[in-house]
């Protein structure tokens, strides 16, 4: 998984990961990798949460971890493995985004994606 801001990113690409929109939110690609596969994702987030580099080159790779069955909600939600420096993937919903984003801090993660599988 690397994330990569795109001052230039096409929206012609469905938009699969959503995320907290926001005045500030900028574009963005996600860049995931795995089993011989790639595969970019079009999404959004705020800068003044994180940066992000501007090309793929200078991107940091993290192991996504799938939470998706969990909502995140309480400590008890994170796996026996641990979540520590992993990009967790999260449903929407259930309880607060500051509350999911409170809980992937506390697990280490080194990011979080919150995802919403509804149609747009």
């Amino acid at each position: 998984l690397k994330l990569h801001h795109s001052k230039n990113s096409s929206w012609s690409t469905a938009l699969i990961t959503t995320v907290v929109i926001v005045t500030a939110a900028q574009e963005a690609i996600l860049h995931a990798s795995g089993n011989g596969t790639t595969k970019d994702y079009c999404m959004l987030y705020n800068p003044y949460w994180t940066t992000l580099p501007s090309t793929l080159e200078n991107a940091t790779s993290v192991s996504l971890m799938d939470l998706t069955s969990t909502p995140l909600c309480n400590l008890s939600d994170v796996p026996s493995v641990g979540i520590k420096s992993k990009a967790v993937v999260v449903p929407w919903g259930s309880c607060q985004f500051f509350e999911k984003a409170r809980i992937a801090q506390k697990g280490g993660a080194e990011a979080m994606l919150v995802v919403n599988n509804s149609v747009l």
